[in-house]
């Protein structure tokens, strides 16, 4: 929403600890950039590799986290972390 100058709120921060959990979880990033302008570029427009997890509820809350749509994100932290708290 940042690169795009659009409004920014806690769904993006949402989309951001998906990167991050997409990273952990996988041990790349989500897209396969030579540069930071090809992962703004790839962060707007491409949907990230898809998810290798032997649990598909960890796959399902970092696809859902990582929607482009801010409307098909978590529409709020709580369930969120309701769906994380179910890893543990």
């Amino acid at each position: 929403e940042q690169v795009k100058l659009g409004k920014v709120d806690f769904r993006t921060d949402i989309y951001a600890i998906g990167v991050t959990l997409y990273e952990l979880i996988t041990g790349r990033p989500p897209f396969d950039s030579c540069s930071s302008r090809e992962e703004l570029f790839d962060s707007i427009k491409n949907v990230p590799f898809p998810i290798i997890s032997d649990n598909p509820i960890v796959s399902s809350i970092i696809t859902k986290a990582t929607n482009k749509s801010k409307a098909d994100r978590y529409q709020d932290c709580e369930g969120f972390y309701d769906d994380l708290i179910q890893l543990v």
